[in-house]
């Protein structure tokens, strides 16, 4: 084949070629952009308007006042107060009842099985009463001794039944006081 072209002209046809090819590259880029822009926009709008909407609903739910709201404050300020009671602070009195327990299962003997515990609160003390069964007298008459040592938390131990009666196998009840 005969080549009419100079080396020089088949450059400039060349370079000419390329840049024609990059600006038709450039404005399909740019319609695919345009093209997608436009058919997310109306998405946009919808998202936004139900955004204010909902934001809106929720200032004025914030603002409304409750037929039962004093019902259910009153329904929260006992919840806060239950919830208080397990939550441990600085202050002696507040010692929750699964440390108390360790403490007091840390110091029974071992022929004495607990089977029951309550711990309430008044104002001014901490009453704990426990439960259960000892094998013998002595089990019983210890576990006492032991829960009044000078480092205890405890400060009074009270027996709620007869138990001097029986030998072995004694259920008993017992009130405990905490020290303030």
């Amino acid at each position: 084949m005969i080549n009419l072209l100079s080396p020089s002209e088949k450059k400039k046809i060349l370079r000419e070629y390329y840049i024609r090819l990059g600006v038709l590259v450039a404005f399909g880029l740019l319609f695919i952009e345009l093209a997608t822009f436009a058919m997310l926009l109306p998405s946009y709008a919808a998202i936004t308007t139900e955004v204010d909407a909902l934001t809106n609903e929720l200032n004025e739910r914030k603002s409304a006042v409750l037929p039962g709201d004093e019902e259910a404050q009153q329904e929260l300020n006992t919840i806060k107060e239950k919830v208080a009671l397990l939550k441990p602070s600085s202050a002696p009195l507040d010692r929750t009842p699964s440390s108390v327990l360790a403490e007091m299962l840390r110091d029974k003997p071992r022929g004495l099985d607990v089977s029951s515990f309550t711990y309430g609160r008044s104002n001014a003390d901490v009453l704990i009463q426990v439960g259960g069964v000892a094998r013998t007298r002595e089990d019983l008459l210890a576990f006492p001794r032991s829960l009044l040592r000078e480092e205890s938390i405890f400060t009074d131990v009270r027996y709620s039944e007869n138990f001097l009666t029986k030998k072995e196998d004694i259920n008993f009840q017992l009130t405990i006081k905490l020290k303030p």
